[in-house]
């Protein structure tokens, strides 16, 4: 690892008040050191640094002194949490090599005789191995992602799509189209085969440092996985393989239809059972995944081409969620412009307000889609591309 000079910590530190730098002193001193045995959290302090950086648009430095702080922390799982909370904020600016490095070393401090299902939590969430494409390093995180799944007995629903999704985003990464659509179908042909009474889909996930905990399960986490790993790697691995993309996309919306009819009949007990407030939620969690599943269908009808079936499925992705997730407004515009409506494409991208239109993404979606071509020179195109840079 390279080491985080002294040079280069004091221009950090020169950045932050006063205040926050008497508290950072005990955190990056290694003779004191941090002796918290079990780690929950970060020193409020920290935080403070990292937000006082972020907030200037100090991504790369907020990473460094996080990873910094992590030398000083003796406990294992101290060491790993900070570096995770580093690959995110180097993650933010495409800092692959430094993501990289930070998991690498993660990786090193977990003990090695972990069960291979609690080791797999740090490969989780699955855009942890995107930086080993930028890299060139994909080979290395698919060889240990998928010797480590091979021992793993058993998944809760969220682990096992974070596998496939993992796996699945890094073959597409390297041009791999059979091999990720292959991911794709593993997830939903297990996660059909499960009976609606399967106790699999009550497991809770697994965490690095053993406990358990719950993030999407039960039946609506199901096929709110099942349709997003559909429509993210098998549609668009097709449409990236330039393959005909009507039959998989008539597949998912299949799918979404099954989620839709789940919604509705649980929606009916919990209207018959007004007092039983597991069924409301469970209603409700229905809703919020159909409404997502319908905002993916439509990013990627929108990406093969069918822009009458994208703004279809956004369109009642609004009506589900009141709003539209993400970049779902970008899909729209894109969608207008690829059947030729122009003002209704500049329409969308003006009222588009999300927090895309500040960290880039935006500008890097309207480049990135061929659909915008036409408007090149465009005033009020050139406005709005001008307003988000």
């Amino acid at each position: 690892m390279e080491k985080f000079m002294n040079k280069d910590r004091q221009r950090i530190l020169d950045l932050l008040d006063e205040d926050i730098l008497q508290g950072l002193e005990g955190l990056l001193v290694e003779e004191e050191g941090l002796k918290q045995k079990d780690w929950q959290g970060y020193p409020d302090v920290l935080m403070k640094a990292e937000i006082s950086l972020r907030t200037r648009g100090l991504w790369e430095e907020a990473g460094q002194l996080t990873e910094a702080v992590s030398e000083q922390q003796r406990d294992w799982f101290g060491k790993v949490q900070l570096l995770r909370r580093a690959m995110i904020m180097y993650n933010k600016i495409g800092n692959d090599a430094a993501h990289v490095r930070c998991h690498r070393m993660a990786r090193q401090f977990i003990p090695k005789d972990f069960p291979a299902r609690r080791r797999m939590a740090i490969w989780r969430p699955a855009g942890s191995a995107l930086g080993y494409l930028g890299t060139g390093a994909a080979t290395e995180a698919l060889e240990e992602i998928e010797e480590l799944s091979t021992a793993v007995e058993e998944w809760s629903v969220w682990e096992r799509f974070q596998l496939h999704l993992a796996c699945g985003r890094i073959y597409m990464g390297i041009g791999s189209w059979p091999e990720a659509i292959a991911q794709g179908h593993a997830f939903v042909d297990w996660a059909k085969g499960l009976p609606d009474d399967s106790a699999e889909l009550h497991i809770g996930d697994m965490e690095l440092d053993g406990t358990v905990s719950r993030s999407i399960w039960g039946d609506p986490g199901r096929w709110y996985c099942l349709c997003e790993l559909f429509a993210l790697i098998v549609v668009r691995s097709h449409i990236h393989a330039d393959e005909e993309t009507c039959f998989v996309l008539q597949e998912l919306k299949g799918y979404l239809s099954e989620y839709e009819e789940r919604w509705h009949s649980t929606q009916t007990m919990a209207q018959l059972s007004p007092d039983d407030d597991n069924l409301a939620e469970r209603a409700n969690d229905y809703r919020k995944g159909v409404a997502t599943g319908h905002a993916f269908a439509g990013w990627v009808a929108c990406e093969g081409g069918h822009y009458s079936e994208a703004l279809a499925l956004l369109a009642r992705e609004g009506e589900l969620r009141g709003s539209l997730y993400s970049m779902g407004a970008l899909y729209r515009a894109a969608a207008h412009a690829g059947m030729g409506d122009m003002e209704l494409a500049k329409q969308c991208l003006i009222d588009f307000e999300g927090k895309e239109t500040k960290d880039g993404q935006a500008l890097r979606f309207l480049k990135q889609r061929r659909e915008f071509d036409v408007l090149e020179g465009d005033k009020d195109f050139l406005a709005i591309t001008r307003a988000w840079s």
